[in-house]
């Protein structure tokens, strides 16, 4: 019945157009009762508040309200001075309390490059439409609620972690034992993502069952009654999820719990996956789209990983002739764990996949020594943190072991990041490889599965002629493990050029359809850290783990920052960074270089110099240089860019960074025709009025013209001049500020371009100061040769 819902679930939801939302862009007045409240620190400009608001008007019951500090203090009644202990004072003030708001109504946006985290879609999935910019907001009287009760109880917890344990270990403990991560420290995420063991900074069904088996098992010993530690742990399972939010393993565990206590009060036998298929129809009773979302499908998948996976990987090893007293009994809770860790591994990986591209060799190992000692952490975090509301000395205490543990969790991490290499980088599969893969495993399973009990019931006959080949199943599982391992990470390479959409900057991507990957810039004066949120998620969706050749043209920050971000991230391998021959002079020395040298060494990633007519050869790709010579007097970082042709098959690709018209002259000067007669033109300097001569245009005489820059610039990128001059050249014109990321392919001898352009609908972009033409004030935004 599960099944067959969420099969009727996915076909509504293809079936039914999306909403259209009509007031998106639209100046709206709503109101809502205030769940949550998240600050956000600008580089420049005022720091913003995000609040979370629910229980809106019908049309939308749940949105964001983004507002700047100085109106949200005003609301509140407060001055910056008194707000100084952070966000947790505004949190205490208005959680829970009714608003009404005015301001524009905005939607998320789309991911714009492969791999970067779909906002749009997550926050679609939990019936969140967009976001209201407030220009004001009126704060109602408080009601009492539960859910702010209990918010109240969790913050004040939350402080007696952080005035015990310190800020780290105290954003930690939160996030495992209260479900609240907004003090959770960035480096600790990370460390726990990187080692597989995120799933620990969440409530998990782990928890649940800890805390409820902790109660019933402590009740039971004080024979009070049979019934009564039943329905109190049940009901305190019930608080313990409206008191963490509710996250969907929390529910689904809570629900799978009660289930169970149930089946004693009734006098019923407990059937796993009966109990996990209601958890399932519950949950998206109350919102269905919830089945898209990683959470639910890991949560769900992994209990099935443990009921299905598990006892038929351990019958096959002959595990349970180790189930026995002394030292056989220590290896076989060791190798129970490690089974386990295993079949969760295995139902999930698709998911994990979808979602982050790589898998951690290294968390099967760690989960086996962290979730033991999970049962420690929880109870002393959360026995611990309600004993320190009443003595802050005993709390302490009692949160010590917590304090322990999770500095030895921190310690495990810290080891696993040495271990760079069992960190595979797949990439992401398509879905019919999802569907292949879980079919094959339903196939297998099944079958072993029918084996083993097929030889159970003989035991039980008496049948002696029945015998269990324990080697040849677990080579036969092996081997299709193997071969279901291979068809989900399966990827068809192909030649690619890929221009990334990184906002106001140059990064292009080149694949050679076999191993071998180059990177031509990369870096953003528009987006912070482009290195790590937009190209090397990219690249792992990509499942490209190695660079054979970064290209940094020079050393502007739209050039090269973001190849700073990426030398940061030990998981990409790269062979060598190649730069201008006229950094070799003093004269251009900046902050930039001095970082790029620094990282190289540190990384022992080869650095070379690159000057007219150098060339770099692999797998029939080519790269031959035009500029600059070297024995130029170069003062401009623009004029010391990289000129370089890329020829591979039939397709050439001329990249230019940013030169001005004069240093075209120069390479003009200098080039043969043939030479810079190319297929694609890497626009010079994103479309400057001052670059891109007439006369340059015509010897390139490109089909196609890339265009890298921001939406709306400040510097009038691409000038309207230049593509005046680009169109009557001919050519088709790419452009990341209107269509985003943009893929080119080579098929046989045919060169074609995929993309896909922005939604701009209910923005307001003020056309560029250069621009004024009717399509351009109409529509708001500069138009031009789409």
């Amino acid at each position: 019945m599960a099944l067959i819902l969420i099969l009727i679930f996915v076909i509504y939801d293809r079936i039914m157009p999306s909403l259209n939302v009509e007031y998106v862009g639209k100046v709206m007045k709503l109101y809502g009762r205030v769940t949550g409240i998240k600050g956000y620190d600008r580089k420049f400009g005022e720091k913003t508040f995000r609040l979370r608001v629910e229980d809106g008007p019908k049309e939308i019951p749940k949105f964001f309200v983004k507002i700047k500090e100085n109106r949200l203090f005003t609301a509140c009644g407060i001055s910056s001075r008194e707000c100084n202990e952070g966000d947790k004072k505004l949190d205490n003030l208005i959680y829970g309390r009714n608003i009404r708001c005015k301001g524009k109504f905005e939607k998320f946006d789309a991911p714009v490059n492969p791999g970067e985290f779909d906002s749009k879609t997550y926050y679609a999935n939990l019936g969140i439409i967009g976001n209201l910019e407030a220009d004001e907001i009126i704060i109602l009287r408080e009601g009492f609620s539960v859910n702010g009760y209990f918010h109240k109880i969790n913050s004040s917890i939350s402080e007696k972690y952080h005035k015990i344990l310190g800020s780290q270990a105290a954003g930690s403990l939160s996030a495992m034992i209260l479900g609240d991560k907004s003090n959770l420290d960035e480096e600790i995420k990370k460390l726990y993502q990187d080692n597989s063991i995120s799933h620990l900074l969440a409530i998990s069904g782990l928890h649940i069952s800890l805390v409820g088996g902790a109660i019933y098992l402590f009740l039971k010993k004080l024979k009070i009654s049979f019934y009564f530690p039943l329905f109190f742990a049940s009901a305190t399972l019930v608080l313990y999820g409206i008191f963490t939010g509710f996250s969907v393993s929390a529910a689904r565990a809570i629900i799978m719990m009660c289930i169970f206590f149930f089946s004693f009060i009734i006098g019923k036998s407990y059937d796993l996956p009966s109990s996990l298929s209601l958890a399932a129809i519950i949950i998206m009773f109350f919102n269905h789209k919830v089945i898209y979302q990683s959470g639910f499908q890991l949560s769900f998948l992994a209990v099935i990983g443990i009921f299905y996976i598990m006892p038929e990987l351990m019958y096959i090893c002959n595990l349970q002739n180790y189930n026995q007293k002394g030292i056989k009994k220590v290896g076989y809770f060791f190798l129970s764990l490690v089974f386990c860790s295993l079949s969760v591994n295995i139902a999930t990986l698709p998911v994990i996949l979808l979602n982050f591209y790589e898998i951690s060799l290294v968390g099967i190992f760690l989960n086996i020594i962290v979730i033991p000692l999970m049962s420690v952490l929880v109870i002393t975090g959360l026995f611990g943190g309600f004993i320190a509301l009443i003595s802050e000395t005993v709390g302490g205490f009692i949160l010590g072991a917590s304090y322990y543990i999770l500095n030895f969790y921190t310690s495990l991490c810290r080891v696993g990041d040495t271990f760079v290499f069992l960190r595979l980088i797949l990439g992401k599969p398509e879905k019919w490889q999802v569907f292949i893969y879980y079919l094959l495993l339903f196939i297998l399973f099944s079958s072993l599965s029918l084996r083993r009990r097929t030889e159970q019931i003989e035991k039980l006959k008496n049948n002696s002629k029945i015998k269990f080949n324990h080697f040849r199943h677990i080579l036969f599982t092996f081997v299709s493990l193997a071969f279901s391992f291979a068809i989900l990470t399966y990827r068809l390479e192909e030649f690619s050029i890929n221009m990334l959409d990184i906002g106001q900057g140059d990064c292009f991507v080149i694949h050679d359809g076999s191993k071998n990957v180059y990177i031509s810039d990369c870096g953003s004066t528009t987006v912070d850290e482009v290195g790590k949120k937009r190209l090397l998620p990219f690249l792992k969706s990509k499942g490209w783990s190695k660079v054979n050749t970064i290209f940094v043209s020079h050393m502007d920050k739209d050039h090269v920052n973001g190849v700073n971000d990426l030398l940061n991230c030990p998981e990409i391998d790269v062979e060598r960074v190649v730069i201008s021959v006229s950094y070799k002079s003093k004269k251009l020395n900046c902050e930039e270089l001095n970082k790029l040298k620094k990282l190289t060494k540190n990384r022992n990633i080869s650095l070379l110099y690159m000057k007219k007519d150098d060339e770099i050869k692999e797998n029939g790709v080519k790269f031959r240089c035009l500029y600059p010579k070297g024995d130029e007097v170069i003062e401009d970082q623009n004029e010391a860019s990289i000129v370089m042709r890329m020829e591979y098959k039939n397709i050439s690709v001329l990249f230019t960074g940013d030169i001005a018209s004069r240093t075209e002259e120069e390479v003009m000067k200098y080039s043969d025709e043939k030479e810079l007669n190319c297929d694609i033109l890497k626009v010079c300097h994103h479309g400057s009025k001052n670059s891109s001569l007439p006369e340059f245009l015509r010897i390139v005489d490109p089909k196609m013209y890339m265009i890298s820059c921001g939406l709306m610039n400040r510097y009038g990128h691409p000038h309207k001049d230049t593509l005046e001059r680009m169109v009557e050249e001919g050519g088709k014109i790419l452009r990341t500020d209107h269509m985003g990321y943009v893929e080119i392919t080579l098929n046989k001898s045919k060169i074609s371009a995929k993309y896909n352009s922005k939604d701009l609908s209910g923005k307001e972009y003020l056309p560029t100061k250069e621009c004024d033409c009717e399509d351009c004030t109409k529509l708001k935004v500069n138009t031009h040769f789409k």
